[in-house]
């Protein structure tokens, strides 16, 4: 189990940030500064909880078979100190070739299961 952090001080409009990251079993963290691409900005009203497939070489990867993923405590605090709930949004599956490779579902406000849905090895 991991626990996640991503700050920006900046608020609305910021291009950067800084992640903390705990491995909660080791007790082994990590903190890393990162900058937006091009003209992106944080917008500071969304989060997001996301299993996707990397890039690799440049090209999007096919994503892994990675069954099932349950992200817990899904909290943000916006710009205006209000709290967005993770399973309370909009669920949006990842797809290729139109098909559902990776299917969220929303199981409470603070809880989103990410489960693999895509064709099995053969």
């Amino acid at each position: 189990m991991i626990t996640m952090l991503l700050c920006s001080t900046q608020a609305a409009g910021s291009t950067t940030g800084t992640v903390y990251i705990t491995n909660r079993t080791t007790g082994v963290s990590a903190n890393f500064s990162l900058t937006a691409p091009g003209t992106t900005k944080l917008v500071g009203n969304c989060a997001e909880w996301i299993v996707e497939a990397p890039t690799v070489g440049g090209s999007q990867s096919a994503i892994a078979d990675y069954g099932e993923v349950f992200f817990s405590v899904c909290e943000a605090v916006t710009n205006t100190n209000a709290t967005v709930n993770g399973g309370t949004g909009n669920n949006i599956n990842l797809t290729s070739g139109g098909s559902v490779v990776s299917d969220g579902n929303l199981i409470t406000p603070t809880i989103v299961q990410c489960l693999y849905a895509g064709q099995l090895p053969a």
